[in-house]
C-alpha cells in the first residue's frame, strides 16, 4: 500500500527545482575563495606591515573596508541558494567592480595577487552570468 502523502513528498524533494545547479555551485565555490583570499591578503598585508610600527587610521580604514567587501560577498554567495534575484545581481555588480579594478591594476602595476584575483573575479562573474543560474535564481 502506498502512502500518497509520503510519495508527493518524495516527488518534491527529488524534483530538479530544488536541486542547486552545477553553475551556482561553481559560482558560490569561487565567490567563497575570493573572500577568503582577499581576507587571507588583509590579515597578511597587516602583519607586514605591523612591524614598522602602529598603522595610520586611514590604513586600518582601507582594510576594514576591503575585509567588509571580501565577508559581504562571501555572505552573498552562501544566499545564492535562497534564490533572491537580488542577490545573483548584487553578486554580479561586486565581481564586475572586481573585473575593473583588477583590470586596472594589473595595467598600472601587475603581479601574481592581482592576477589571481582577477582571475577569481571573472570565473565567479561566468558563472554568475550563465543561463542556468539565471533561470534558477529568476524562477
Amino acid at each position: 500500500m502506498h502512502n500518497t502523502l509520503t510519495d508527493r513528498t518524495r516527488d518534491v524533494h527529488d524534483s530538479t527545482e530544488y536541486v542547486t545547479p552545477r553553475p551556482v555551485r561553481i559560482a558560490q565555490g569561487w565567490m567563497y575563495v575570493q573572500a577568503f583570499l582577499g581576507i587571507a591578503a588583509s590579515v597578511l598585508l597587516v602583519a607586514l606591515l605591523a612591524p614598522s610600527g602602529p598603522l595610520p587610521g586611514s590604513v586600518w580604514a582601507l582594510i576594514g573596508v576591503s575585509v567588509a567587501f571580501y565577508v559581504g560577498l562571501g555572505v552573498l554567495g552562501g544566499l545564492l541558494d535562497s534564490r533572491r534575484r537580488w542577490i545573483r545581481v548584487t553578486a554580479l555588480i561586486l565581481e564586475t567592480l572586481m573585473i575593473l579594478q583588477g583590470g586596472v591594476s594589473m595595467i598600472t602595476g601587475p603581479n601574481l595577487g592581482t592576477a589571481v584575483g582577477l582571475i577569481v573575479a571573472v570565473v565567479a562573474a561566468r558563472y554568475l552570468a550563465h543561463e542556468e543560474t539565471a533561470r534558477w535564481l529568476h524562477r
